[in-house]
Order: structure tokens, then sequence, then C-alpha cells
């Protein structure tokens, strides 16, 4: 709910959570797939629709590396297109709220509700933020300094 309040009233900061958010999601998930591609297969108890289930179950056990690197790519190009503008920012929050939006079926095992919110999040930074990037804003908001008339 916070992520959905910083969206509406702090924009640049809800913006730099999210690519906070997905580049340590990414970094996490390259760890986790080389180093324990077991924990995946705890996901598959909180899954809402079996499907997911059998998919976490019976094809991500031969596929865990590529599989997931392929969702860390992905939360890459989320985290760094959120710094971006137009179109390129717009495809990369898209491709964030739809991988969002996957991750619900896993209930509590893909962080419910904390992911609805963040996908709610994210189309409302699509409709209000698409036009301009990132970094300049952020310098000139964040650098400004205070000038004190001489007395």
């Amino acid at each position: 709910m916070v992520g959905l309040i910083a969206c509406l009233e702090k924009p640049l900061f809800a913006r730099l959570l999210y690519s906070l958010c997905f580049g340590a999601g990414c970094m996490l998930q390259v760890y986790v797939a080389f180093f324990r591609p077991e924990i995946y297969q705890n996901f598959a108890e909180y899954s809402l629709i079996p499907i997911y289930k059998t998919f976490i179950l019976e094809w991500m056990p031969r596929h865990t590396p590529e599989f997931i690197l392929a969702v860390a790519t992905l939360q890459l190009w989320v985290g760094l297109s959120i710094w971006g503008k137009g179109w390129f920012f717009k495809g990369g929050v898209l491709a964030g709220i739809v991988l969002l939006v996957l991750l619900l079926p896993l209930g509590l095992g893909g962080a419910f509700p904390a992911t609805l919110n963040m996908a709610l999040g994210l189309r409302i930074l699509m409709k209000r933020e698409a036009g301009s990037y990132l970094w300049p804003v952020i310098s000139k908001e964040y650098s400004k300094t205070k000038s004190y008339a001489m007395r």
C-alpha cells in the first residue's frame, strides 16, 4: 500500500524503489538459480492453479537455471527501463506488470498481495511518468542548493 501512495505522491521516489526492487530481484534470482535451485520447488505448495504446480514440479527441475536466468534478464530490463522514458520506459514497465501478474497465482509463494500492489503501482507510473528520464529529474530535484540572502 505504501508503494501505491508513493506512486501517487512521490513518483520519482517510487521509480527509484521499483528500479532497486527489480535490480535486487535480478541479482537474487541469478544467485539462487546457480547455487540453490531447489528452493523453487517449494513454491509448488503455495500454487493456487494446478498448472503452476505441475510446471514447478515437473518441468522446472530440469530447466531451472535457464528459466530463472530468463526471468532475471526480464527483471534487469524492467529495473533499467524505469530510468528511461517513452517506449523504452513503457515497454519495461509493461513487462514488469506482466511478470508481477504471472506471479499472482503463486499466492503467498509469489508474495501476494505485494505483487498485486506493485503491478498497480507500475500501472500508475506508466500513465504518469513516461515523459521524462529519471536521472536528469533526480539530479535537478535533489541537487538544488539553497541560497541565502546576505543580511
